[in-house]
């Protein structure tokens, strides 16, 4: 999405700089005011963040020290 809105942004941007009087300029503008967005029926957001897996456990100690365990002791093992 932020990939098209950068096109979009791009191309106006060109338009503007073409654009000779400010006549122009607001008939552009005027023009993509009036595009809509086309309904979406049935089109639900959830307001909340889905909480992916990790691979690893979260760091819950001073990244130094923890890098010390590792070197004495070798990276924990799996749990199966």
């Amino acid at each position: 999405m932020i990939k098209a809105a950068d096109r979009h942004t791009a191309v106006a941007g060109a338009m503007i700089e073409a654009l000779a009087t400010a006549s122009d300029l607001m008939a552009l503008l005027a023009m993509m005011a009036e595009q809509r967005v086309g309904l979406r029926p049935g089109r639900i957001e959830p307001r909340a963040l889905k909480r992916r897996p990790r691979n690893f456990p979260l760091l819950m100690e001073p990244r130094a020290l923890a890098r010390q365990d590792v070197r004495l002791h070798g990276h924990p093992k799996k749990a199966k």
